[in-house]
């Protein structure tokens, strides 16, 4: 028997300003959470910026002193970019993270390679 679909999640702007407040608050929460474990369990140096608009504020989470938003800002400069794999997304990708399968194509092939050099001696 086949696998039962689910439907497509949409989301859309939370209609009642208290409510979005609320849910700006946990998600904000949440993301700072999941960036701080992802640096931590998978040694990755991180840079999040949440830019509140109403507010005119500014989030910025940086996961080690060193890796700033000089060091960003030079990394994704399309001369320095252009020597290393370059990931970027927006909010139109949205659909392809609801899909089960949140794996880019590049971290399919890293997870092969590495299944692969452990079978080696």
């Amino acid at each position: 028997m086949g696998k039962n679909k689910t439907p497509t999640l949409r989301i859309k702007l939370v209609a009642n300003k208290n409510q979005r407040n609320v849910t700006y608050s946990k998600r904000k929460r949440g993301i700072l959470k999941k960036a701080i474990e992802l640096s931590v369990l998978c040694a990755q140096d991180i840079y999040l910026v949440i830019f509140d608009k109403e507010k005119q504020k500014l989030i910025e989470f940086q996961s080690s002193p060193e890796f700033s938003n000089q060091v960003v800002s030079q990394l994704t400069m399309k001369d320095i970019a252009l020597h290393f794999k370059h990931e970027k997304y927006m909010n139109m990708d949205y659909d392809k993270f609801l899909q089960g399968n949140d794996k880019s194509e590049e971290d399919k092939e890293e997870a092969n390679q590495d299944g692969a050099d452990a079978e080696q001696p």
